[in-house]
């Protein structure tokens, strides 16, 4: 089954966008110009010399396919930048004295009006290496309006958080892509999102972090922003540093659940027994909500089987 977009992820660009197409020959020079003379996009993942190595291997057992080799650029205010072709590129340059490497490949240019273009457009490339979700996610939001103080990090894990607090049931997740998500993290859905982002950043990043970085307790994050960012934040803080409560308080009581339990489908490994997404997400609730009460916790527990509960103000 084709699964479309259910927004208008592409209404944040200008329309349309021009391009031409040219035949280039892929020699050390036009490499070397290919990735250092080029402006690298901001969102571009580093590059990683194991999959470098993967292609100067098919290259130099004359396995690469060059005929299915499109590079890709795009220019935007007088700026052309570099959309593809890092990886091949470099792994071209093993072999500068090798002549027969200089083959003729497709170079496409495209002629951008602004940035949203330019993101939109750098998502949907993914020759030879397959932009994972998170990549496609980075590559919207790094550097957009309030996500300049996120790290890349928790971009990713605040887009994977959001479904699971925007849509309850799996059903209604399963008809959102990755670029739906990244549409309304940057849209109706920004200024939580951004809220919780920076949370994560200047509270999260050591080994104390650890504990919160799931996506089904960044899903509870958005949903308790979403009712009091002051509330929030003394409250993670709190579970994360472990301090600031007495016994049965229930962030005490979230704390101890979220270090004796992980993610998984419900059962129990060998280390641990494990939560499902959804059960995380509804301990989290449960002890906001009380939390938010005043009320003290001996035991801290969550169903699957009852409508999820609601955030309290």
């Amino acid at each position: 089954m084709v699964r479309q977009s259910q927004f208008e992820v592409n209404s944040l660009g200008s329309g349309k966008i021009p391009y031409s197409e040219e035949q280039v020959s892929l020699t050390p020079t036009f490499c070397k110009t290919f990735l250092n003379e080029l402006q690298e996009f901001e969102g571009e993942r580093n590059r990683r010399d194991y999959h470098t190595e993967e292609l100067a291997s098919e290259m130099a057992r004359d396995n690469f396919r060059f005929e299915h080799l499109v590079l890709a650029q795009a220019e935007l205010d007088g700026v052309m930048y570099r959309l593809n072709g890092q990886h091949t590129c470099a792994a071209r340059l093993e072999f500068k004295d090798d002549r027969s490497l200089s083959k003729d490949v497709k170079l496409l240019t495209y002629r951008v009006k602004t940035v949203e273009d330019l993101r939109n457009l750098y998502a949907t490339f993914d020759q030879h290496d397959r932009r994972s979700r998170g990549h496609i996610v980075i590559a919207q939001l790094v550097g957009f309006q309030g996500w300049t103080s996120v790290s890349k990090q928790m971009i990713k894990l605040v887009s994977q958080g959001f479904p699971l607090w925007k849509w309850e049931e799996p059903s209604e997740r399963k008809k959102h892509d990755i670029r739906d998500i990244a549409f309304l993290l940057k849209t109706e859905q920004i200024e939580v999102s951004v809220k919780v982002g920076k949370f994560l950043t200047d509270k999260a990043g050591g080994k104390e972090g650890a504990l919160v970085k799931r996506a089904p307790v960044v899903a509870a994050m958005l949903g308790t922003f979403a009712k009091s960012a002051e509330g929030a934040e003394e409250f993670w803080r709190s579970v994360i540093e472990g301090s600031g409560f007495l016994k049965n308080d229930p962030r005490n009581k979230l704390r101890s659940e979220l270090l004796r339990y992980s993610v998984g489908n419900g059962g129990r490994t060998a280390a641990k027994t494990n939560l499902t997404p959804e059960q995380m997400l509804r301990l989290c609730i449960h002890a906001w909500n009380a939390w938010r009460s005043k009320r003290e916790l001996v035991v801290l527990k969550a169903t699957s089987k009852a409508p999820r509960p609601k955030f309290h103000q």
